[in-house]
């Protein structure tokens, strides 16, 4: 456990980093695009962990994203469950 403890610790301030990264992308529920734009963001994040990633698109809201880790297949598999909209309008972040 205290390992774990030890790998999260030192990777806190990359993990700000980014979390402050996607809250910037301002992807209100209802705007396909900055939706979208947020998952395409988060797509490359994913890309660049090494995950084969593919979308389903949507006609009204934003396109779900499933990104899948190669493997062999035995040593299980994660499920994560994402939401990639920040709910407020673009430009709640400029007035706060």
């Amino acid at each position: 456990m205290n390992d774990l403890l030890a790998a999260c610790t030192r990777r806190l301030p990359d993990a700000l980093a980014l979390l402050k990264q996607l809250v910037a992308l301002e992807s209100p529920s209802t705007d396909k695009a900055a939706v979208d734009r947020c998952s395409a963001f988060t797509e490359a994040k994913f890309r660049e962990l090494g995950l084969a990633t593919h979308r389903i698109p949507s006609a009204t809201a934003g396109d779900q994203l499933i990104a899948d880790w190669p493997g062999d297949g035995r040593s299980g598999r994660v499920l994560a469950l994402l939401h990639l909209d920040t709910v407020w309008p673009i430009g709640t972040l400029e007035r706060m």
